[in-house]
């Protein structure tokens, strides 16, 4: 078997893995890609999120987790929130979405605006959250500095304690009121949904179970967690599997145009000739001015004027038709 041989069935082998690798099947369509909303795709996934998430949380929802969700979401806040609450009984805690923040002076409402998550115990403590993707921070200085109301109840009435958190992306912007405390929707998922999952499944109905999957899967998707295509540490591989096929290949190649670049004027000339086809009249690094007997000079289409071939290479045509 010739060396040629080799770099034929090598190459192969590339291109085979190749196809692998990046023939990748179209996946399932989530939950949130199949509702449609009428609303933008960003406002969509918020909205959509938003719900989930509540829905989630909230111990009187049918999911069947009872506070079990809500309460591992709580004890996996960062620390920089300074959440210290008795959690051990949740019985008498209120999860809501999209919830009404009003700053009032005299009994009449100043400004206001909604909260995407609050999550609270009447007269004792609450927690805001606020979720963002891309879109830019415009109301956390308000929430914690200027609302004086959750829902129309006193901020003045929670006795314990007042928290604030911002999930976003982790390329995006903090927040922009320095007491809300960050947390990335990546962290969120790989140390707090991720491992819920894996650890309780088994004790919920399967509905349950999926809608978490979706739930996860979808954060993932949103926030560029996840690509199906993202297989780069294998093509790299694959790369250096077959780096001296490929620069073989490659440097016979560069080779080979570099010669063509210099050399196809004398070739076409040539051609021309021996056809009896027309003659090659000048020439220089950049134009070639050439003469054919017949509109058609050996298949090739003599264009009025002028094109382009190449990046750098401008090629003048001038036909004389006889």
């Amino acid at each position: 078997m010739t060396e040629t041989d080799d770099l034929r069935r090598e190459l192969k082998t590339f291109t085979r893995r190749w196809e692998q690798l990046t023939a990748v099947p179209e996946t399932p369509r989530s939950l949130m890609d199949v509702i449609e909303y009428s609303l933008g795709t960003q406002r969509k996934a918020e909205v959509y999120i938003n719900r989930l998430f509540a829905y989630f949380l909230n111990p009187e929802q049918p999911h069947r987790m009872n506070s079990e969700f809500l309460r591992v979401f709580l004890n996996g806040l960062p620390d920089t929130c300074g959440f210290e609450e008795d959690i051990h009984d949740l019985s008498d805690v209120v999860v809501d979405d999209q919830v009404r923040l009003t700053e009032q002076a005299d009994g009449e409402t100043v400004s206001s605006g909604f909260v995407d998550l609050a999550i609270q115990v009447p007269n004792e403590w609450f927690l805001l959250v606020e979720l963002k993707f891309s879109a830019e921070d415009t109301q956390t200085e308000f929430y914690r500095q200027d609302v004086t109301h959750i829902d129309g109840v006193p901020k003045d009435d929670y006795e314990s304690g007042a928290y604030y958190l911002y999930l976003h992306q982790g390329d995006r912007p903090d927040a922009n009121d320095p007491e809300f405390s960050n947390w990335t929707w990546t962290a969120f998922v790989e140390t707090v949904l991720t491992d819920f999952i894996v650890d309780n499944a088994p004790r919920y109905p399967q509905r349950t179970v999926v809608q978490l999957h979706e739930f996860a899967d979808d954060i993932r998707s949103i926030t560029g967690m996840s690509d199906p295509t993202d297989n780069v540490d294998e093509k790299i591989e694959l790369y250096l599997d077959h780096y001296e096929a490929i620069a073989d290949v490659t440097a016979t190649f560069e080779n080979q145009w570099e010669t063509f670049s210099h050399n196809w004027p004398s070739r076409l000339s040539d051609r021309l000739v021996t056809a009896d086809q027309g003659s090659i009249r000048s020439e220089s690094d950049y134009h070639v001015l050439f003469e054919c007997s017949e509109r058609r000079c050996r298949g090739l289409v003599v264009p009025l004027n002028e094109f382009r071939l190449g990046d750098d290479l401008q090629t003048r045509l001038v036909a004389t038709h006889r």
